[in-house]
């Protein structure tokens, strides 16, 4: 594994785990909002002003709820690029040891059937000079 790749899985584990602490205080914000909007509807008029400030606080949460979601879906995608630029990298590691090997058969092969020849050869060749 490169370290290209590592820092990218490294990359990605630390976009997730903030990603995740933004998303659990989001949500508990939208829920405080929800009870904060309760509260005041049961206050009635003297709490109306309260009302849109719980909403826009509400719907602030809302909007980080959704921006977290998509960045996590980016997040997401670049794992899988990674994932797979390490299986590409595995895969060609290994063909270029297959080739090699093959290379050095062939080497081999070629050389003992030279090897054959000369023997071959070096048999014919007067003994006597």
């Amino acid at each position: 594994m490169t370290n290209q790749t590592k820092s990218q899985f490294v990359a990605v584990a630390s976009i997730t785990s903030e990603l995740s602490a933004v998303m659990v205080v989001a949500k508990e914000i939208s829920l405080a909002a929800a009870n904060a909007k309760a509260i005041a509807f049961r206050a009635g008029d003297k709490a109306k002003g309260f009302q849109p400030i719980t909403d826009f606080i509400n719907e602030l949460a809302k909007e980080t709820i959704e921006l977290v979601t998509a960045i996590n879906i980016y997040a997401l995608s670049l794992y899988r690029l990674t994932v797979n630029e390490y299986r590409r990298t595995l895969v060609y590691n290994k063909l270029e040891l297959v080739s090699k090997k093959c290379r050095e058969r062939t080497l081999r092969s070629v050389y003992a059937k030279t090897a054959g020849k000369c023997q071959k050869l070096y048999a014919k060749l007067p003994t006597t000079v």
